[in-house]
Order: C-alpha cells, then structure tokens, then sequence
C-alpha cells in the first residue's frame, strides 16, 4: 500500500507516476484537504482532512497522514515514478527510505538532499504523530521525518534505484526554506547544516553536486 497526496499543480507529472504504481499492481490512496476535488481523477480512495494553515489552504499535515497508517505503508511523493516493483518488508527500529533519480534533457541524477519514499509501520506511525507544524511536501519535511527517526534509535535502509522524477523548477522561495531551517534547529538544537551533512554522509551523496532547471 501506498500513501500520497496530490497537488493541482503538475498534473501530467503526477499521472506518469500513479500509471507506474498501477503497472506494479500497488494499491495506493491519498490524503487531500477538504475540497481538493481534483484528487479524485487520480483515485477514489481519498482521506479527506482539514489544511494544515500553517501553510497553506492545501498542504494536509503529515500528522494527519500518519494518523491514517494501521498497516505498512509507504508515503511516497506524489510525482515519483517507481522503475520496478516496490516490495519493502518492515523490520523493527529500521527505516527504509528511497531517493529519487531527477531526469531532464539536460541531466539526470540521484538528487543530492531529498527523501521521496518512506516504509512507515504503525509503530513508526505512532512516533511521528505529535507536531502539527510540518506538512506533507513543503522544504524539510523529510529531513524531519528521517532525522526525528534516527534521534529515537533508528538505522536507515537507503535504496537509490528505482525512484525517477521529472526535473522541474523549485516551488519554494528562501524565505520558506529559511523559515523551514529555524523549524529544525528548534526542535532539534542542532545547526540544519550539520543535519544536511550528516543525512548526506549517511547516504552516500557527498560528492554529488546540486542540479536543479
């Protein structure tokens, strides 16, 4: 099972990824706030939650969607496009986490900081459900998710195959990814420098460059 959330922008892009997930056989459904209509073109398995306004009318928060997990389920962004069949067992106090390959005409590469697929247990579930802050997609959600993780004892099971997305333009100003920082060091008290670093360090991506349209 799979779990997402769509946005209205980049449709095209979002179909090309749900047509690879049903070419796997994987079920998958969505968590959308109230009065996303479009979500509906994509599945008819849609949890319907309040926005998360510290964002905006149409980020649900990821304390909503983890709240919906009772089984294994992978959260996947909702633009990425699986390569093969995606068989993730669970296994106690281990995250498994997948990194995209960003793809252009200009280039393609396994992108230097994100994490864009997560296996996520009811257990996990239950540790991740006590911040109302952060949402699903918006700068350093997923920062938050593996370093929270790793700080309660968590070992990370990385896969770097498998995971493409088509390469676009970034949708966040500095702004948000300088509000998103203060967010980190807050909860954590650690520089998001040194978080980013050591997420690369773990992942084997130190020595890739950023490439970004």
């Amino acid at each position: 099972m799979l779990v997402t959330s769509f946005s209205p922008t980049r449709l095209e892009a979002q179909d090309k990824a749900v047509q690879s997930w049903k070419q796997y056989g994987l079920s998958f459904r969505a968590v959308q706030c109230i009065g996303e209509d479009y979500a509906k073109d994509f599945t008819d398995d849609i949890e319907w939650v309040k926005p998360n306004l510290h964002w905006s009318k149409r980020t649900p928060s990821l304390m909503d969607i983890f709240k919906t997990i009772d089984s294994p389920t992978t959260l996947i962004n909702s633009d990425i496009e699986l390569e093969d069949h995606l068989d993730w067992k669970p296994e106690s106090n281990v995250l498994r986490i997948g990194i995209r390959t960003d793809y252009c005409p200009q280039f393609t590469q396994l992108n230097k900081y994100g994490f864009d697929a997560y296996l996520i247990t009811p257990e996990t579930a239950k540790l991740l459900v006590n911040n109302s802050i952060w949402g699903l997609g918006i700068p350093g959600c997923d920062y938050w998710i593996v370093w929270k993780l790793l700080t309660l004892g968590y070992t990370l099971d990385i896969h770097k195959k498998g995971f493409l997305h088509a390469a676009h333009k970034e949708q966040w100003n500095k702004d948000d990814y300088r509000r998103c920082s203060k967010l980190l060091e807050f909860e954590f008290d650690v520089p998001v420098q040194d978080i980013a670093d050591t997420l690369q360090e773990l992942t084997g991506r130190t020595h890739l460059s950023k490439r970004t349209l």
